[in-house]
C-alpha cells in the first residue's frame, strides 16, 4: 500500500513538472503586452501621473519583464538539440569551398529549423529590453521628482509674516476639534451610545490603569534577581533583555486601552479620530526610543555599556533618546493635523521648524556622545580599530547632519532639511538595534554553552553577528531613499 502511494505521489509530481514545463514554453501574450507598453509610454511622456500611479505601472512592467525573461527559454531543448546536430556536421565550408550536397542540404534544413525555433526567443529578448527600458524611464522620472522636491525653495519659517498664519491654523484646528466634541457630547444619540458602552469603557480604563500604574513596577520587581547576577551571568542578561522589552510594552498596552476606551465612548468624530487614532502609534514611537536609550545608555553600573561614557553622559544620552521620540511623536500629530485641515505651506513649514530645530539639537548631542566614546576608547587602546573609526565617522556625520538639517529648513528647503534628519535618526536606531541583537546572540551562546567570558569574540556569535549586519543593509538602503521596487531588482540581480 505504501509503495503504491509513493508511486502515485511520484506520478503526480512528474505530471506537475511536465505541466509547469509546458506552461513555461507558452509564448507571451504580445497583443496584451502592446497595450500595456503603449499605455506606459503615454504615461511617461505625459509626465502627469502621480508617484503612486507610476509605482503601480512599474509593478506591472516588472511582471511583464519576468514573462519575457521566461520567454527566452522557449524551445530551449529543441534549440540545444538543433545546435548539437549542426555542430555534428562539422564547421561550415569557407568561402569558395564546398561540401557534399547531402550534408549541405541537411545543414540548410537544420539552420532553417533553428531560425524558426529561435524566432520567439529573439522576440522575447527584444521585448525584455523594451520593458527594461520603460522601467528605467519610470525610475528616472521618480528620481527627478525627488530631486526637484529636495531643492524646491518654500517659504522661510523665520519670516515673521508667516507666524500669525501658523498660529491661526492651529487655533482653527483646535477650535474645530473642541466644537466637534461639544456637538457629539450634547447629542442624545451619542449620549445613549456612551451610556450603553459604560461597562466596556470601565474595563478598558481599569486595564489602562493597571498597565500604566503598576505594569512597569511589576516587571521591574521581576528584574531584580537577574540584575543581581547581571555582571557574571549571560542567562541573567538574557532574561533582562526580554524583561526590558516587556517593561516597554506595558505603557503601550495602557495607551492602547485608553484609545479603545475613548473610541468606545462614541464621542470621537472625524477630527477626533485623526488625533485619537494616533495614540497607540505615538506610544510605540516613544517607548521604542525609551527602550533603545536604556539599552545604549544604561543607568545601571552592572549593565553592559556599549559606549565608554560616564554616568552623567549616559544620563544625557538616555534623555536625548527619549526626547527624540517625544518630538517625533509631536511632529506626527502635527503632520496628520496639517494634512486633515489643509494647512497652507507657509503655516505648515512654520509649525514644523521648531520640531526640526529641536531634532537637530538632540542629534548634535547624540553625535557628540559618540565622538566622546571614541576618544575615551582610543585612550585605552594603543591604536584606533576599524570599528572605532567607523563610529567616529558616524558621530561627526551625525553632528554635520544635525546642523545642516535645521539650516536648510530655516532657508526654506524643508524637504531637504528633514531628509537630513529623519534618515540619520532611523539609521542610528537601526545601528543600535543590530548591536543589541548581536549582544543578545552572545548572551544566548553563553547561556547555552556555560561560558561567561569572551562571548562576543567566539566564532559562532561572531558569524551570526556578521549575518545580522548583512541583513540590515537592505533596511539601511530603504531608510536612505532606495525604493522597495529598486531593492527588489537589486535582490533579483544578486
Amino acid at each position: 500500500m505504501i509503495g503504491r502511494l509513493r508511486q502515485l505521489l511520484l506520478s503526480v509530481l512528474v505530471l506537475l513538472a511536465v505541466a509547469v514545463g509546458a506552461a513555461a514554453q507558452e509564448e507571451p501574450d504580445y497583443e496584451t503586452w502592446e497595450g500595456v507598453a503603449a499605455r506606459a509610454e503615454r504615461v511617461i511622456d505625459g509626465d502627469r501621473a502621480s508617484d503612486a500611479a507610476l509605482e503601480t505601472l512599474r509593478t506591472q512592467l516588472v511582471e511583464w519583464r519576468a514573462v519575457f525573461e521566461d520567454g527566452q527559454g522557449i524551445n530551449a531543448p529543441r534549440i540545444e538539440s538543433l545546435m548539437a546536430q549542426i555542430n555534428a556536421l562539422g564547421p561550415a565550408p569557407e568561402d569558395g569551398a564546398s561540401e557534399p550536397d547531402a550534408i549541405a542540404a541537411q545543414r540548410a534544413a537544420l539552420n532553417d529549423r533553428l531560425a524558426e525555433a529561435e524566432a520567439p526567443v529573439l522576440r522575447a529578448e527584444a521585448e525584455y529590453q523594451r520593458v527594461q527600458g520603460l522601467i528605467g524611464e519610470i525610475d528616472d522620472v521618480l528620481v527627478e521628482r525627488l530631486a526637484g522636491a529636495l531643492f524646491t525653495l518654500g517659504p522661510s519659517p523665520l519670516n515673521p509674516t508667516h507666524w500669525p498664519e501658523a498660529v491661526a491654523a492651529v487655533q482653527s484646528w483646535r477650535g474645530g476639534l473642541v466644537s466637534e466634541l461639544r456637538q457629539l457630547t450634547t447629542s442624545e444619540i451619542y449620549q445613549a451610545e456612551f451610556q450603553s458602552n459604560i461597562p466596556v469603557i470601565l474595563v478598558y480604563l481599569v486595564a489602562a490603569l493597571l498597565f500604566l500604574a503598576r505594569g512597569w513596577r511589576w516587571v521591574g520587581r521581576a528584574m531584580a534577581p537577574a540584575i543581581a547576577r547581571e555582571e557574571t551571568s549571560p542567562a541573567a542578561r538574557l532574561a533582562l533583555f526580554f524583561l526590558s522589552l516587556l517593561q516597554a510594552v506595558m505603557p503601550i498596552l495602557g495607551i492602547a486601552a485608553i484609545q479603545a476606551a475613548a473610541e468606545a465612548t462614541g464621542f470621537v468624530g472625524l477630527r477626533g479620530s485623526v488625533f485619537v487614532g494616533l495614540w497607540t502609534d505615538l506610544a510605540i514611537i516613544v517607548m521604542v526610543t525609551v527602550w533603545l536609550g536604556r539599552q545604549v545608555f544604561p543607568a545601571r553600573e552592572t549593565a553592559v555599556r556599549p559606549l565608554n561614557l560616564t554616568a552623567a553622559q549616559r544620563f544625557q544620552g538616555r534623555w536625548a533618546a527619549i526626547a527624540i521620540g517625544v518630538v517625533i511623536a509631536a511632529g506626527t500629530v502635527l503632520d496628520e493635523a496639517a494634512a486633515a485641515e489643509g494647512f497652507s505651506e507657509a503655516a505648515r513649514l512654520t509649525l514644523f521648524f521648531p520640531i526640526v530645530l529641536v531634532l537637530g539639537l538632540l542629534l548634535l548631542r547624540i553625535g557628540r556622545l559618540l565622538v566622546l566614546h571614541v576618544a575615551r576608547a582610543s585612550e585605552d587602546q594603543e591604536e584606533t580599530g576599524v570599528y572605532l573609526q567607523i563610529l567616529r565617522f558616524v558621530g561627526w556625520a551625525t553632528m554635520a547632519m544635525a546642523i545642516m538639517g535645521p539650516t536648510l529648513a530655516a532657508i526654506g528647503y524643508y524637504t531637504a532639511g528633514i531628509t537630513f534628519l529623519l534618515p540619520v535618526i532611523s539609521s542610528l536606531a537601526l545601528l543600535a538595534f543590530v548591536r543589541i541583537l548581536q549582544r543578545l546572540v552572545a548572551n544566548l551562546y553563553g547561556a547555552l554553552t556555560g561560558k561567561r567570558e569572551g562571548l562576543e569574540e567566539a566564532l559562532t556569535p561572531t558569524l551570526i553577528g556578521f549575518v545580522l549586519a548583512l541583513l540590515s543593509l537592505p533596511i539601511f538602503a530603504l531608510i536612505w531613499g532606495v525604493r522597495p521596487a529598486q531593492l527588489a531588482d537589486m535582490w533579483r540581480q544578486v
